[in-house]
């Protein structure tokens, strides 16, 4: 009852067996069916008079100056330069609602984002950090040369009763693992340690990898999330330290067993490792369910 009062309140309807989604609106180009929860993906809601369509959404969001339309729930429109990171459903989640000002039109569902590219626009900044403070991801080093998906996990390298952690290759398939970037600082936890918060990862010196400490210090602007050079506007982000996200490597540990590391720019004539053994990989922010 409560369903049907608000679809109803809101000019929305389920649609007909004629009503499509447009595959192209102008310079636009319909992009696929995206999940808008549990946060939301584009950032910033326009509205319309007369009615919600796809040509107005779009239109809407060229004005507004974004490269990303999304149709939502019959009749909200949302624009953003990019998705953070989400799960790409079929195009027939999206083609459940009709747009209130177009019944021949789709627009969308509850949490379902029917998505819209402007190819017009000029390429992201890939460059350009986009995202300050994150939603929570699992970290991925993604590689460059085959595209193979490695979950990282953290592992505690500490001496002596101290604690200092590393992103490594996942030891544990099972664990859950979270990230999060916020204001310069990235943020791990792992239910490896089930008696550690999240841990804060505070340096990205080249050659290094990145360490981390449970005792939190100030903030100190090294990492970011930047636009993947691979994925475009639709994600997921990418971890980028000191300004570039292009120069992680996952390189096997030659004194740990070939334990396969993460490094930020790996050099030469490293005690730990070899560097023609370093593969180079994106340290991307993939949503939970995407990753392999």
């Amino acid at each position: 009852m409560f369903i049907w009062a608000l679809l109803v309140l809101t000019g929305v309807t389920r649609i007909a067996a004629q009503t499509v989604a447009p595959s192209g609106v102008g310079p636009w180009t319909y992009q696929g069916c995206f999940v808008d929860d549990p946060f939301r993906q584009l950032q910033h809601q326009q509205f319309v008079t007369g009615g919600m369509t796809v040509e107005a959404c779009t239109s809407a969001c060229k004005t507004a100056g974004f490269a990303l339309a999304g149709l939502e729930f019959g009749g909200e429109c949302w624009c953003d330069a990019f998705l953070q990171g989400t799960d790409q459903f079929p195009d027939s989640q999206c083609a459940q609602m009709a747009c209130a000002g177009n019944a021949a039109e789709t627009c969308g569902d509850s949490n379902r984002l029917q998505v819209y590219l402007d190819t017009s626009a000029p390429p992201p900044d890939t460059s350009a950090c986009v995202v300050t403070s994150s939603e929570d991801f699992s970290p991925v080093a993604l590689a460059k040369s085959t595209a193979a998906q490695t979950r990282l996990n953290l592992i505690d390298v500490g001496v002596d009763g101290t604690h200092a952690f590393l992103l490594t290759a996942d030891t544990c398939p099972s664990c859950k693992v979270e990230g999060d970037v916020q204001n310069g600082d990235l943020f791990v936890l792992s239910s490896l340690y089930p008696d550690a918060a999240f841990v804060e990862f505070f340096n990205a010196s080249a050659g290094e990898s990145p360490a981390a400490r449970q005792d939190f210090s100030v903030e100190n602007t090294v990492f970011c999330a930047q636009i993947s050079p691979v994925a475009g506007r639709l994600g997921p982000l990418v971890v980028a330290a000191n300004g570039r996200s292009d120069l992680w490597a996952l390189c096997p540990n030659s004194t740990a067993g070939l334990r396969s590391d993460l490094v930020y720019a790996p050099v030469a004539n490293h005690p730990h490792y070899t560097l023609n053994s370093c593969e180079s990989v994106w340290f991307t922010m993939v949503w939970f369910d995407q990753v392999n």
